[in-house]
């Protein structure tokens, strides 16, 4: 979501606006819980992060933060994070939006609504250069989580820090394959923050795009090295749940659910492979 998106209404007379996006997002959610209760599944539903094009003018950045804290007043359960997207290089560094974010989060605070931001950040094989440097602006503005974040193995004093605020590093392979950041899955940096014990999630950028799928990320991570062990995929589902932006309720239900799959799952191996 960003300033200027919109979807057509079923009818095609109309562009719906953020607002009305979001309440037919929230009516179906609600029709189908029920459903998916009924069938005891423990995973379903989504969140919203709302993000911005880093490469804005600044009329529109303050718009979008306008809009962002607005719909996360009218929908507090489905909006769940601000974000910068976009072409990282291309666009302005975190460092020119600074002003306007901390006045975000000034409101945020005075409102008392809780809006973190999930910065994309270090998505370059630059060292040294304002994309690079965007890692140290997402930790100083405190990101709940860092998008890609590709460049983070050259930090050590930044991945002690990551490691400090349990900050996760959201990786994208298929993405940082296609677009030439690593040539193979060998030699992603993501092996080396794994060894460090940075927290890491693993997901899709833009699927739609690209065409890959949550398992076929979880296929490259696999297929890159032979040195993750039965308790280090376990760690990495972990992280998932730790790092998401459910509330603690959700959460705590979420990890009860997955600990007795994963028993059932040892439990499986150990019969099927005696």
């Amino acid at each position: 979501m960003h300033y200027g998106s919109t979807v057509a209404s079923d009818d095609g007379e109309r562009s719906l606006t953020h607002r009305e996006m979001i309440a037919i997002v929230e009516e179906v959610l609600s029709q189908e819980k029920k459903k998916i209760e009924q069938r005891s599944i423990a995973f379903y539903g989504f969140k919203i992060i709302y993000a911005s094009l880093r490469g804005c003018s600044p009329w529109e950045m303050q718009w979008c933060i306008q809009d962002a804290i607005d719909l996360k007043k009218e929908f507090p359960n489905l909006i769940c994070g601000f974000d910068l997207c976009g072409q990282e290089d291309a666009g302005k560094p975190l460092s020119f939006w600074v002003p306007d974010l901390l006045d975000m989060q000034k409101q945020c605070r005075d409102l008392d609504l809780h809006l973190p931001f999930i910065l994309h950040a270090g998505e370059t094989l630059d060292d040294g250069g304002d994309t690079d440097s965007n890692l140290y602006d997402a930790i100083l503005l405190q990101s709940k989580r860092i998008g890609h974040g590709y460049s983070l193995h050259k930090h050590p004093l930044l991945i002690e820090i990551c490691k400090q605020r349990d900050i996760a590093i959201e990786i994208c392979p298929t993405s940082n394959e296609l677009l030439g950041l690593c040539e193979q899955m060998q030699g992603h940096p993501v092996y080396s923050l794994l060894a460090q014990s940075v927290a890491c999630t693993i997901n899709t950028d833009d699927p739609g795009f690209w065409g890959s799928s949550h398992s076929h990320e979880l296929y490259q991570i696999t297929m890159g090295s032979n040195k993750i062990s039965l308790s280090g995929w376990k760690r990495l589902a972990e992280w998932s749940l730790d790092h998401s932006c459910m509330d603690e309720e959700e959460k705590t239900e979420r990890k009860r659910v997955f600990q007795e799959d994963w028993r059932l799952f040892c439990a499986w191996i150990i019969e099927t492979f005696p």
